[in-house]
C-alpha cells in the first residue's frame, strides 16, 4: 500500500513544527492537529505482498490508524455524525485487514517456534500448515492494496486532509467561561479512563479470561488517550505510558491464545485428520503460555498501580499547567 497523492504533500506542508499540539490549544484544535499530523504519516508506508519486509510497516500503520480514530473521537462533537461517519467506516475497515496481518504473523511466528519441538514426521504437516497461513497473511495484504488503490480510498484520503484543515471553533469566543483547553480537560479524560481501570483491582482476585478481555479494552482506550497526547505531556510521562504499553501487550497476547482455536477455525480446516494432533498439541502448548502470561500481567498490574507509575502521570499532568 502506498498512498502517493496531491492531498498527502499538503497534509505533511500543513503538520509543520508549529502546528505542534499546545496546552493552550482547545481540545478540538488539538485532535485537528493530531488528525494531519498522523494522516501525514500514512501515504509513507509501503506493504507488499510476498515478502516478510513488511512487518514493521503493518505494525506502524496500525498504529497510525489507531491513533487516527482516537483523535476523530475527539473530533466527533465538533461535526454532525453524518460527517465523520464515513471516515470512521473506512478506517474501521482498514484496522480490521491490519488485525488480521498481525494475528497471522504471531501464529506463523509462533508455530514456528513450536515446531523445533516436534518429531520429524510432523514437520511436512506443520510445513502445510504454515504454507496456508503465508497464503492467508497474502491475500490479507492484497486487500489492503485494493483498499489504498479505489474511488473510495482517494476520496477518504482528500477529504480527510480537508477536515483535518478545518478551522474549529474556540467555545472561549461566544463569551462564556468554560473549559476548553488541552491542559484543563485532558486532565479529566485521563483520569476518568483511568478510574475505570483501577476499578478492575478488586474483581483481579479471581482472574478469568473475560475479565481480562474487558481489561483490555479499557486498557487500549486510556493508553490510546495518552499515546495521542504524548508530545504535550512531555518526557515525564514516558514510564508511565511504558508500564501502560506492557499490560496492553500481555493483554493482547492473553486475548490471542484464548481465541486460538476460533481464529484458527476461520483461516483454515483445523479437522482435517492430518492436522488434529499437531494441533491438539499446539493447544495445550498455547494454554500453558496463557497461564505463564497471566503471572506476568498480575506483575505488571500492581507494579502499574504503584505511587511510582502514577506519580510519573501526576507530574506529567501538573507540567501542562507551567505552559
Amino acid at each position: 500500500m502506498v498512498v502517493n497523492s496531491n492531498a498527502a504533500e499538503q497534509a505533511q506542508i500543513l503538520t509543520s513544527s508549529s502546528d505542534k499540539v499546545l496546552p493552550i490549544d482547545t481540545l478540538a484544535e488539538a485532535g485537528r492537529k493530531i488528525l494531519l499530523a498522523e494522516y501525514s504519516k500514512i501515504h509513507q508506508f509501503e506493504v507488499k505482498a510476498d515478502t516478510d519486509e513488511n512487518r514493521p510497516n503493518v505494525n506502524e500503520m496500525r498504529v497510525t490508524v489507531y491513533h487516527i480514530q482516537g483523535a476523530l473521537k475527539l473530533l466527533k462533537p465538533q461535526y454532525a455524525p453524518k460527517n465523520i461517519r464515513f471516515y470512521r467506516r473506512t478506517l474501521n475497515d482498514l484496522s480490521q485487514i491490519l488485525s488480521a496481518i498481525r494475528y497471522i504473523d504471531e501464529l506463523i511466528e509462533d508455530l514456528g517456534a513450536f515446531g523445533s519441538s516436534l518429531e520429524s514426521n510432523q514437520q511436512d504437516v506443520l510445513k502445510s500448515i504454515l504454507d496456508k497461513l503465508a497464503k492467508r497473511r497474502n491475500d490479507e495484504l492484497k486487500k489492503l492494496d485494493m483498499m489504498s488503490n479505489n474511488k473510495k480510498e482517494r476520496r477518504f484520503i482528500k477529504s480527510l486532509v480537508n477536515l483535518g484543515n478545518t478551522p474549529v471553533n474556540d467555545p472561549a469566543l461566544s463569551g462564556h467561561v468554560e473549559p476548553s483547553q488541552v491542559r484543563y480537560l485532558l486532565p479529566k479524560l485521563i483520569y476518568e479512563r483511568l478510574a475505570v481501570i483501577r476499578a478492575y483491582n478488586e474483581a483481579l482476585v479471581d482472574v478469568n479470561i473475560i475479565l481480562l478481555d474487558e481489561l483490555r479494552v479499557e486498557v487500549s482506550r486510556l493508553l490510546y488517550t495518552v499515546s495521542i497526547f504524548e508530545e504535550v505531556l512531555g518526557k515525564q510521562i514516558t514510564g508511565f505510558t511504558e508500564e501502560l504499553r506492557l499490560i496492553q501487550d500481555t493483554l493482547d497476547q492473553i486475548h490471542d491464545m484464548a481465541t486460538t482455536q476460533n481464529r484458527l477455525d476461520r483461516l483454515m480446516d483445523t479437522s482435517k485428520k492430518k492436522y488434529l494432533e499437531i494441533f491438539e498439541t499446539y493447544l495445550n502448548h498455547r494454554k500453558e503460555k496463557e497461564q505463564s502470561l497471566i503471572a506476568a500481567f498480575k506483575e505488571q498490574w500492581i507494579r502499574f498501580n504503584s505511587r511510582k507509575v502514577q506519580q510519573k502521570l501526576s507530574t506529567a499532568l501538573l507540567t501542562l499547567y507551567e505552559n
